[in-house]
């Protein structure tokens, strides 16, 4: 199971960039064109890496988001603040109910 804690894919994160930044400047030095860096396997490869990682991250982030508000929120409730509803109008009565209309019914053509 991949791991799911923001220490880990922080390092993660550091480690595609390193190895981006190195790929870049060895390509670089070997004298290709920008256009042909930015087809290269590996790059590519190690890019999608960075990609998933940083949605990864992105995802933990929001998950412990959620958890601060849910804890908070138990708090609230141990305390006994309860949040304020508004009031709700009171519904009226509705008018008595419509006779339902008869079906016609078409005679039949006789032979």
């Amino acid at each position: 199971m991949p791991s799911q804690t923001k220490s880990v894919r922080g390092a993660q994160k550091d480690r595609y960039e390193s190895a981006i930044a190195a790929r870049v400047a060895l390509l670089k030095e070997k004298g290709l064109a920008p256009a042909a860096i930015q087809k290269d396997a590996r790059l590519r490869h190690l890019r999608a890496g960075l990609r998933q990682t940083m949605t990864r991250l992105q995802a933990i982030a929001a998950t412990e988001k959620q958890n601060e508000a849910l804890a908070l929120k138990k708090r609230q409730a141990e305390l006994g603040v309860k949040e304020e509803k508004s009031a709700k109008p009171e519904p009226q009565p509705k008018a008595a109910k419509k006779e339902k209309k008869e079906k016609k019914t078409k005679p039949k053509a006789s032979e």
